[in-house]
């Protein structure tokens, strides 16, 4: 067995490097078979810096966060956790889900910030929230997310949408180039955000961002690739961004949540991961089978309205939201 201290060098050293999301889950499905001293210490590592790499692992990570699952993990992130990266990465980025009840990355990321901003005294250490999509429409986070809801203690905030190398340029050119789409994000609505990056999206998504946290005067640091303005970009002192293989973009290079093996369902090699059934037990650990199909759809209805009006999401009405669009997008397969 290695020592402890050239255990903690490799795992940090791994941990934050800019690994894809596949590569990601691979890593911290091995890190939990080595031996229990590695086990320990990669949980510690990716508990600082958490990593969400789906919208099952989002699922996973809400469950921590209500205190529904083992409460060392929870102590762990309310001791350690100083920033959260939403990875993830579609295989194309056209065709775009249809509407926003099409995206429960979206809706994930929604609650996730909902139920900390709503516990004041959750992840206190946390400063930085980042989302690294590769392959994504700015729908996909902003039609749900008006980040009125953002964590007080939140002090960096990083966008980096990237695009495979199959994409059409001109795609990306008029997606940047969309000064007018805007998303109702209310301006002064973040200004105890100081370091501000937005990189990939539309010039019109960057500019609602930047009045959003108080406009230039308000920030220490802020970067965009959506327009060229030297005279008034401030620039970040340490790069947080590095080229990977698979995107022409910059990707977010920040580290990690830590999951068992048995816990951690994400599989990056598909659009998205749904492991939403089969989770259910009796008193005796038996795996309940929920045919709640017919139910559920009878229901979306009352969901979608849910979904406009409620400021909070149970994990329940999650699970059976995800449930319900799962079976949609198999049928139209």
């Amino acid at each position: 067995m290695l020592p402890t201290e050239l255990c903690q060098e490799i795992i940090s050293t791994l941990w934050a490097s800019p690994l894809s999301p596949s590569e990601r889950a691979a890593f911290i499905k091995s890190s939990l078979l080595v031996s229990r001293t590695w086990n320990a210490i990669f949980t510690r590592v990716s508990s600082r810096d958490v990593h969400i790499l789906s919208s099952s692992h989002g699922l996973q990570f809400i469950d921590l966060l209500l205190g529904n699952t083992r409460t060392f993990h929870l102590q762990l992130l309310d001791q350690l956790c100083h920033s959260i990266t939403i990875q993830h990465s579609n295989k194309a980025l056209l065709p775009g889900p249809e509407n926003e009840k099409d995206q429960p990355l979206g809706l994930v990321i929604y609650a996730i910030l909902d139920i900390i901003f709503m516990s004041p005294d959750r992840l206190p250490s946390l400063r930085r929230i980042s989302f690294n999509l590769e392959n994504y429409l700015m729908e996909t986070i902003f039609t749900r997310n008006k980040f009125l809801y953002l964590p007080p203690q939140i002090e960096e905030l990083e966008f980096g949408f990237s695009y495979s190398d199959d994409t059409d340029p001109l795609v990306i050119q008029a997606i940047k180039s969309r000064s007018y789409e805007l998303f109702d994000i209310p301006p002064h609505s973040m200004t105890h955000i100081r370091k501000l990056r937005v990189l990939g999206t539309s010039s019109g998504v960057a500019k609602e961002l930047l009045e959003a946290c108080g406009g230039y005067s308000n920030l220490e640091l802020f970067e965009q690739d959506a327009w060229k303005d030297a005279s008034v970009t401030k620039t970040w002192q340490t790069p947080v961004f590095s080229t990977s293989e698979s995107s022409s973009s910059p990707s977010i290079n920040s580290p990690p949540l830590v999951l068992d093996g048995d816990e951690l369902q994400a599989d990056n090699e598909k659009a998205d991961t749904w492991n939403l059934d089969s989770e259910s037990k009796n008193a005796d650990g038996a795996t309940l089978v929920d045919d709640s199909s017919a139910i559920e759809e009878a229901h979306w209805p009352v969901h979608k309205e849910n979904m406009r009006v409620r400021n909070f999401f149970s994990k329940s009405i999650l699970r059976r939201v995800l449930r319900v669009f799962r079976r949609r997008q198999q049928a139209q397969d």
